[in-house]
């Protein structure tokens, strides 16, 4: 998983470049700790069953400089197999006075997605089948991992050992075993 951040559209190397979205917000290994706050990041939100987070980062200690145009890019999963909804409020130092800004074309576009589970977020976006099965399944495993984090033994023959080191193939049928 990568972390991508170029400071133009035409520079060739991004100017931060991590290991994945959690590295970037400060909380390796996916927030295993959960909510935090530090001086400059931290996590706000970390629902498991429903595998949202909410995180943040202020670029005080490492600021990102650019004149017209800044390209921010997420990588989620090896091989970026899966496409998340991230979004984001960007706040800049700006000299004044500035040109006036252009009206919002769609203020609806600013209300928030309506809470569904993890999975079924990017079914409101076009999405292709193999994703939303895939991801379908990998919330359905996160669940079980919950459950057996909360009362170990809940699920009969199932260790988060197994979910965690399953392949793909294996978690599948694993999640189809315990709903």
């Amino acid at each position: 998983m990568s972390t991508q951040c170029s400071r133009s559209t035409t520079r060739a190397q991004p100017s931060i470049y991590g290991t994945g979205t959690e590295d970037y917000f400060q909380g390796a290994w996916y927030f295993l700790d959960g909510e935090f706050a530090a001086p400059f990041h931290g996590l706000t939100l970390f629902d498991r069953e429903n595998a949202k987070v909410s995180a943040y980062r202020h670029h005080v200690p490492d600021p990102i400089t650019f004149r017209k145009s800044i390209r921010v890019t997420m990588e989620h999963c090896h091989g970026n197999i899966l496409q998340e909804d991230y979004s984001s409020v960007a706040m800049w130092y700006q000299v004044e006075p500035h040109k006036p800004w252009d009206p919002i074309k769609d203020p609806k576009a600013l209300e928030p997605l309506p809470d569904v589970p993890g999975y079924l977020m990017t079914e409101l976006h076009t999405d292709t089948p193999e994703n939303i099965e895939r991801r379908q399944v990998l919330h359905k495993a996160a669940q079980l991992r919950y459950r057996l984090r909360v009362d170990p033994g809940s699920v009969p023959g199932v260790t988060e050992d197994m979910i965690m080191s399953a392949r793909y193939e294996e978690l599948k049928k694993l999640v189809e075993r315990h709903p």
